[in-house]
């Protein structure tokens, strides 16, 4: 598996098979993305929640700063079948990273044609099963 660093524009509109969709979206709109998308519904952050402002700061209020909806690991391989899990990095009420853990190692080339990465993302093979998306 590769662990691949890519700068990736926020696009409109979350899509259930694009994770590069998914960095910059706020908790709520996230959270009503996975209750309807997925079917999941977390506590806190579901299509419900209408009005939220992230009160966190990150030396003195971490927990605040840092939460979001998880996503949960029975749910990946909806996204694709490679995907083993995906784990959510949260700041300030934006998702800001995702690490996408895969079944396998697999190449640069491999990696940009499956998760249609744009020619200008910079990729790093880093590991031997992650995927993060910034």
């Amino acid at each position: 598996m590769s662990c691949l660093f890519c700068s990736i524009q926020s696009i409109a509109g979350l899509q259930k098979k694009d994770v590069t969709t998914w960095p910059r979206a706020s908790v709520r709109e996230f959270g009503c993305f996975l209750e309807k998308q997925f079917g999941h519904k977390d506590k806190k952050f579901n299509c419900l929640l209408k009005t939220y402002v992230n009160k966190g700061d990150p030396c003195l209020n971490t927990e605040v700063y840092y939460e979001g909806p998880q996503f949960p690991n029975a749910l990946a391989k909806k996204i694709d079948p490679i995907i083993d899990s995906v784990d959510l990095i949260w700041e300030h009420g934006k998702l800001q990273s995702l690490a996408l853990t895969l079944d396998r190692r697999y190449s640069e080339k491999e990696m940009r044609k499956k998760f249609k990465l744009p020619v200008t993302a910079q990729v790093e093979e880093c590991s031997k099963k992650i995927l993060v998306l910034l």
